[in-house]
């Protein structure tokens, strides 16, 4: 009976350090995904993937039931550990719009430009290389044309919104990236974020047929440049669901049929850019968000609705 009491007392003690509430919350996001992702895998595995599998019912299910896991495992952390008061203050920073114009379009619009490049370097690089037609972005340009794509892109990115983008950010960007840079800076904390983030996916990876090695290495320059966005637009989770809306949208709907390591490299200097403009310290020209340590409960974020530059 002492020995069950002295377990439940240590384990509490143990979710009140930061190291000890990140550690749960990455164990328990990853049980409660794969649990669903690890079936996914196993039905729905695609060895090749010249455009976007065809997603049934059955996948689309398993796939929506582990991208809720970053967002309850959060929630019951934070529970679990006593600290409700973090759960209303992530919840404060979905307030938090005011932020320059130009954050809205960074966030939306930087990893599809990325995306749109690389297909033209690579037009230009290799007279072989063609959009398949039967691809996402081959599909689209055969319907709607260039200027149709254009006139819509906006529309595709705000309907990625109700999917992961709300269903995992209040997990990823609102307690473990917080969480991470008040031991680290934010560039480590975005390396650590983003290889947590990019292993997270490997089941889906595996049932989409995705090409493991390179879905890791575009991950994590893409995790440094929604940090960056989200740290100087002072933690504002509609920016980091934007990004996030903007991220998907390349992956998918601007999918030309085949990987390359053009886009990787791209996505990877201007992740060096953004780092050496900002520095690693906090990528942006103010204090990066984060948690407050031990038991004092102030946090270092702006109140709801202030102006950010």
């Amino acid at each position: 009976m002492n020995r069950t009491a002295d377990s439940t007392r240590s384990s509490t003690r143990l979710l009140h350090q930061p190291m000890g509430l990140l550690w749960a919350y990455v164990g328990l996001t990853f049980a409660l995904a794969w649990a669903a992702w690890i079936p996914a895998a196993a039905l729905f595995h695609h060895a090749h993937r010249p455009a976007l599998p065809s997603v049934t019912g059955g996948l689309v299910v398993l796939q929506t039931l582990g991208a809720v896991a970053p967002t309850l495992a959060a929630y019951l952390v934070l529970r679990a550990s006593g600290r409700r008061d973090l759960i209303g203050w992530i919840g404060g920073r979905y307030r938090i719009w005011r932020v320059h114009p130009g954050w809205y379009l960074t966030a939306g619009l930087l990893t599809p430009a990325i995306t749109l490049v690389s297909v033209g370097v690579r037009t230009l690089a290799d007279p072989q290389f063609q959009v398949a037609p039967g691809s996402p972005l081959g599909e689209m340009l055969g319907e709607l044309g260039m200027v149709g794509v254009a006139l819509v892109f906006p529309l595709l990115i705000l309907g990625q919104l109700p999917s992961s983008p709300l269903l995992e950010e209040f997990g990823w960007r609102g307690l473990m990236l917080p969480l991470l840079q008040g031991r680290w800076n934010a560039l480590a904390s975005s390396v650590v974020l983003g290889v947590v983030w990019g292993v997270w996916h490997l089941p889906l990876m595996v049932a989409h047929g995705d090409p493991i090695v390179l879905c890791l290495l575009l991950i994590v320059p893409q995790t440094v440049l929604m940090t960056w966005v989200v740290n100087s637009a002072g933690g504002s989770m509609l920016l980091a669901m934007l990004f996030h809306a903007g991220l998907n949208t390349a992956l998918t709907t601007l999918y030309p049929g085949s990987w390359s390591l053009v886009e990787i490299v791209l996505t990877w200097l201007v992740a060096v850019a953004v780092v050496l403009w900002c520095g690693p310290g906090d990528l942006a020209w103010r204090e990066r968000v984060q948690f407050p340590e031990g038991g004092d409960r102030h946090v270092h974020a702006p109140p709801a609705g202030r102006t950010q530059g």
